[in-house]
């Protein structure tokens, strides 16, 4: 069995090849039969097979779990306030479903609308 990562994706993400401990592998039957379910990647150092299921674009879509420490965003962000929380998500995604330019400017909104809170707030307890 190659060394596996089953955290993220809610499939199996192929680390290494557990016969020759390569990790470069070839997908046999293609990007779009792996997302049906009916991936397969061979080790191109062995030519070891590996199955895996493909990543759940529900639950756990490959733009949330594609953090190298293979944490989810969510699991950080769910202890912040809601506006930092999604700072945090943006940042953390940034660039995997487009223009981290753009998920930058939506992490600075964020941003920008917790500090018109917290000032709002401050000033209304001092009253």
């Amino acid at each position: 069995m190659a060394s596996e990562d089953r955290s993220r994706g809610g499939g199996l993400h192929i680390k290494s090849c557990s016969q020759c401990g390569g990790n470069k592998f070839r997908f046999e039957f293609g990007f779009e039969e792996y997302k049906k379910g009916n991936g397969a990647a061979n080790c191109i150092s062995c030519n070891r097979a590996h199955y895996f299921t493909p990543p759940d674009p529900v639950n756990h879509p490959p733009h949330y779990t594609s953090h190298p420490s293979g944490i989810e965003a969510i699991q950080v962000c769910e202890h912040f306030t809601f506006n930092i929380g999604n700072a945090i998500k943006y940042c953390w995604r940034e660039g995997l479903k487009g223009d981290s330019i753009e998920d930058l400017k939506k992490a600075r909104w964020y941003l920008k609308r917790e500090i018109k809170k917290r000032k709002r707030e401050a000033k209304e307890a001092k009253k």
